[in-house]
């Protein structure tokens, strides 16, 4: 039992299915993008920026070479990258800062008669000659001084409310000249964080990347911390000693800062990635599984036996073409059902009739027994008292008479009989069609049949003059007009009417017989067709009830109209022929 329990596969919808694939599809999208953000972006960017640093220095260094104004090169370097920029050698076996060619920075500016040396204090402050300077000085070592307060060109750079007693005041003094180091290792010089880069150049060497050789320097080489998200830069231009290097230090902060952002953030979009991808997976699969949602309730329709067409308005050809393939089964299975329920009837009616044909058969047979039986006991009575002498002289002739007369009475009964089964068999073989006008079989059929209606004082009305030819076969259409007239002589009271006509219509010609009086039972118009049935038993008992069955089987084999119907007054007998 657990064995089957865990073989047991759970079912989903389809929407749901289709919801869990799309939702599926959609997080490894975001986990795809993760990795591309957080890795391959990161990687990708920061490569590309240590590319375009390492350019840059490649033509600094060509610009180096060979310049008149180093100094003016680096500060131009410096002003434009923001790196930090320092001679450094290796004449030690580890690398150094080199000494400035000139360690100090001054300007020296003229003030009425007197000039001055002054260490600006700061490099930030740029100082060109014929610069315009107001303000306040004071000693600061020998022979130079420091700026208190100062206003260069009109622009305030230092301000101080401090009033010196040993402080001078400077006003409309001009720049008369500006000395500035070779390099700028005096502004690192007493940092501890050159001190650690270049000891960990010294140390580190060997994961430097090389690059290769070119005009512009001798030799170059690269490496990017992570760590610290610093890049080296290590050059050697071609017009320095083979010992000293020019050493860059780039800030990897834009692709760290860019990529650290993106990865600070990317918790929010990927929740919100979710929550679209949550809403995006729940539509479109609402969206696909909707139309066969719809064909699924159509197909409950027709197990229900509905088959109204369906009218979806689809909006791919694939469930259209679904619909209207469905639309054509149940218009299918709604034919076949009736089609089957039709037949259904039919075999209902079939055993109905085969019902009613075997009580009919039970009936005649009985009555024909009885018929049979009183002639039969009577021939035999007087048969045996002819025998042994019983009847006197002058009755036997009158007995001889009853023989004959039963006798020929039983004859009729079993002559009927006989016919009628020759005609209803001759009506299941090939017709002998012949071409032949009803009016005179009419006539012909009326003469023989007339002393019938004269012995009942009938009064028949007879309008056959419209001439009428057929294709048939004479015989059995005969059998069936002699029925139709011999019925209509035999349920017509005494002193009746019985009208016989032939009516042209549009495109046939209407054979009819009309016996006023009285009509059918509406329960028994559709027995009169069946083998052995009489209406009515108390008008003809030796009939075999035979007729009607025999007309229906002609008629049909001859693929005629026909009926027999109650009207107003009576009961009409018709069939209709094709003009």
């Amino acid at each position: 039992m657990k064995k089957n329990q865990s073989q047991r596969k759970i079912r989903t919808s389809f929407q749901t299915q289709l919801f869990i694939i799309l939702l599926t599809v959609l997080a490894l999208f975001v986990v795809v993008e993760y990795f591309i953000v957080n890795y391959s972006f990161r990687g990708r960017y920061k490569t590309q920026e240590i590319n375009e640093d390492n350019n840059r220095v490649s033509s600094f260094v060509a610009s180096l070479n060979g310049s008149e104004n180093e100094l003016g090169e680096m500060e131009k370097f410096i002003n434009q990258t923001g790196a930090v920029l320092v001679i450094v050698n290796n004449k030690s076996g580890s690398f150094e800062l080199t000494d400035s060619l000139t360690n100090e920075y001054y300007i020296e500016i003229k003030s009425g008669e007197n000039s001055y040396k002054i260490k600006p204090g700061t490099y930030q402050t740029k100082f060109e000659i014929n610069d315009l300077v107001n303000g306040s000085i004071r000693p600061y070592s020998t022979g130079y001084y420091t700026f208190v307060s100062l206003t260069l060109n009109g622009e305030t750079i230092i301000e101080s409310g401090e009033s010196l007693q040993d402080s001078i005041d400077i006003q409309n003094a001009t720049v008369e000249s500006v000395v500035k180091p070779q390099n700028f290792n005096f502004l690192y010089e007493n940092f501890s964080y050159i001190k650690d880069r270049l000891a960990f150049i010294s140390t580190s060497l060997s994961k430097f990347k090389e690059v290769k050789a070119n005009e512009s320097f001798n030799s170059g080489y690269y490496y990017s911390d992570e760590a610290s998200s610093t890049l080296y830069c290590l050059y050697q231009p071609k017009s320095f000693e083979s010992s000293e290097f020019v050493l860059v230090l780039f800030s990897l902060v834009k692709s760290s800062s860019i990529t650290n952002t993106i990865s600070s953030y990317y918790g929010y979009v990927v929740l919100l990635s979710i929550v679209v991808s949550v809403l995006v997976a729940l539509f479109i699969s609402r969206a696909f599984s909707n139309p066969v949602k719809q064909i699924e309730s159509e197909m409950i329709k027709l197990t229900d036996n509905d088959y109204a067409p369906s009218n979806y308005n689809f909006k791919n050809k694939e469930m259209i073409s679904l619909q209207d393939t469905l639309n054509t089964i149940k218009i299918d299975t709604k034919n076949k059902v009736e089609s089957i329920e039709n037949q259904k009837n039919d075999v209902e009616k079939l055993n109905n009739e085969l019902k009613n044909e075997n009580e009919l058969r039970t009936s005649f047979i009985a009555r024909l027994s009885h018929e049979l039986k009183t002639p039969l006991m009577i021939i035999s009575a007087t048969t045996e008292a002819l025998a042994d002498d019983i009847i006197p002289k002058d009755e036997i002739k009158r007995n001889y008479e009853t023989i004959i007369e039963e006798v020929d009475k039983t004859n009729k009964i079993i002559k009927d009989i006989i016919g009628t089964y020759k005609s209803a068999k001759a009506s299941e073989m090939n017709l002998k069609i012949t071409r032949f006008s009803l009016n005179e079989l009419v006539n012909s059929l009326l003469e023989n049949l007339l002393p019938l209606a004269q012995h009942k004082e009938l009064n028949v009305i007879t309008d056959i003059k419209t001439q009428v030819y057929m294709d048939a076969d004479k015989e059995l259409i005969s059998q069936a007009v002699s029925n139709f007239i011999t019925n209509a002589f035999k349920y017509t009271e005494d002193k009746g009417i019985v009208e016989i006509k032939i009516v042209s219509e549009r495109t046939s010609y209407l054979f009819e017989i009309k016996n006023y009086g009285a009509k059918i039972l509406e329960e028994n118009l559709q027995k009169i067709w069946l083998p052995f049935f009489r209406e009515n038993e108390g008008v003809d008992k030796t009939s075999t009830g035979m007729g009607l069955y025999v007309v229906k089987e002609i008629l049909e084999r001859h693929k005629l109209e026909y009926n027999v119907e109650n009207f107003d007054q009576g009961v009409v007998s018709w069939f209709r022929i094709k003009k």
